[in-house]
């Protein structure tokens, strides 16, 4: 079964920064910095407010996919709520290019079955990306194996 893993951007250079699909590598790794569509809006002012910054990132990313709310505006209440400071180099992403991402790497691991690498400049330390990584692994897990199988088989 494909796996969903992250590595640190400063230590472990990604080795194939793009994915072509149909081009045959094994592994997809992306890049999860500020600057691309999964990367964190807020602002790690200190160490200590690492691991609110990355709750903060769950709340985010869960009212984007549950809540279909669009990224500025799910950043902006949430940077409201903990007193956070959103990120200038933040990307910024609108809903459909958020959700397209992150289709793509479902289909990514259920349908092409590559291994997916997520690149931050923090991991190990407690990174935003476990809730990226988390999600999908916990949408694989729980789709259902006759939907697996249709998945498979047409897509």
């Amino acid at each position: 079964m494909p796996t969903i893993s992250i590595r640190n951007l400063n230590t472990a250079r990604l080795s194939k920064p793009l994915y072509i699909e149909g081009a045959g590598f094994s592994t997809l790794e992306l890049h999860g910095d500020r600057t691309t569509v999964f990367g964190n809006p807020f602002t790690l002012t200190e160490e200590f407010y690492r691991g609110l910054v990355c709750q903060a990132y769950e709340e985010y990313f869960y009212l984007i996919v549950n809540d279909k709310k669009e990224p500025s505006k799910a950043a902006e209440e949430i940077a409201a709520k903990h007193s956070l400071q959103i990120s200038t180099k933040w990307m910024r992403p609108d809903r459909y290019v958020f959700n397209a991402a992150l289709t793509f790497l479902e289909k990514a691991i259920v349908r092409d079955k590559h291994d997916v690498v997520l690149g931050c400049h923090c991991y190990p330390k407690k990174c935003h990306l476990i809730t990226v990584a988390k999600y999908i692994k916990n949408k694989i897990e729980t789709t259902d194996p006759y939907v697996r199988s249709l998945i498979d088989g047409w897509l």
